[in-house]
């Protein structure tokens, strides 16, 4: 039994190939069985100068061990910060078209608020305006409203002298008009594609009288409303 556990550790000693340690010892590179100590270890890794520095030493003959190991360390140490470099300014791209990006979006939005603040002054100077001149009569101010995240709808709405309009509109959509109190009025919108939600309202006197939604597929928002004394 002792003989076989002798033969099979000395097989399998020859069969394993013993690892080699690079080392630096008192300034010369060394192979050895056995690890590096830490001195020398923090010595083998001294490859501070460029490649190229390591590469003309070559040529002109002078490199020694460690000079030798030093090129492919020094390349792999440049590729690493020209890789470093290379994130870094890609991601600082991205940043900046992002920022830009946002910068727009925001400026839009500014831009889409400030118009819809100078259009909705002037519906309420209209509406003041058109109050004034019916007062007295059967007159009435009276506003349609389709808004939602569609994109276009197909509008179809009673008219100031009770006929019926139809038209393709984008959204959000607005018609002011005057109409006789206690009038019944109607209005619907049909969604032009599958997605989105659409929402329809009739205001009387700045009140709501009538409103409906849809999110359907080509879904119709439809409501009647009356108008108020």
């Amino acid at each position: 039994m002792r003989v076989i556990v002798f033969v099979i550790l000395a097989f399998v000693s020859w069969s394993v190939p013993a690892k080699t340690y690079r080392c630096m010892v008192e300034g010369a590179m060394q192979f050895q069985q056995t690890p590096c100590t830490y001195g020398e270890k923090a010595k083998e890794m001294e490859c501070v100068e460029a490649s190229t520095f390591y590469i003309e030493k070559e040529a002109d003959g002078t490199a020694t061990a460690q000079d030798r190991v030093c090129v492919s360390v020094s390349r792999e140490r440049e590729k690493a910060e020209a890789d470093r470099k290379r994130i870094a300014r890609e991601l600082a791209i991205q940043r900046e078209i992002e920022r830009k990006a946002r910068v727009e979006r925001e400026q839009a939005a500014m831009r889409a608020a400030a118009r819809d603040r100078e259009a909705e002054s002037k519906r309420l100077s209209q509406r003041q305006e058109m109050t004034k001149l019916t007062e007295g009569t059967s007159g009435r101010f009276c506003e349609y409203t389709v808004t939602g995240s569609a994109k276009r709808a197909m509008v179809t709405f009673t008219n100031a002298t009770g006929g019926i309009e139809q038209h393709v509109v984008s959204l959000p959509w607005r018609k002011d008009f005057m109409g006789a109190a206690r009038d019944i009025v109607t209005l619907s919108a049909q969604k032009q594609s599958a997605n989105g939600v659409i929402e329809v309202k009739i205001i009387s006197n700045g009140q709501v009288v009538g409103s409906s939604s849809s999110s359907a597929a080509y879904g119709i928002a439809s409501t009647p409303g009356v108008i108020l004394r």
